[in-house]
């Protein structure tokens, strides 16, 4: 069984900037950066501090994200949230 995802990466006005599809096998992981070469949104140089990351699925998913601080390197793991 596959799930397929759909994800668009949006910023605060509502504006869709990019829209992504993704297709993961059951039982299955993947960790892509969002942007820049290799992640689901290249084309996006928006500042995603005050964007908002959209997932649609017909099956259950596990999101996180994993930020690291640039100056001192410490990562933080960060929970989704309802919308």
């Amino acid at each position: 069984m596959t799930r397929s995802q759909a994800l668009q990466q949006g910023v605060l006005n509502g504006t869709v900037l990019a829209t992504q599809t993704i297709t993961l096998g059951a039982w299955t992981q993947t960790q892509l950066p969002l942007t820049n070469t290799g992640g689901l949104f290249p084309s996006v140089t928006h500042d995603l501090s005050t964007g908002s990351l959209f997932f649609l699925s017909g099956n259950p998913i596990f999101a996180y994200a994993s930020e690291i601080d640039n100056v001192s390197g410490d990562a933080s793991f960060i929970t989704p949230s309802a919308d």
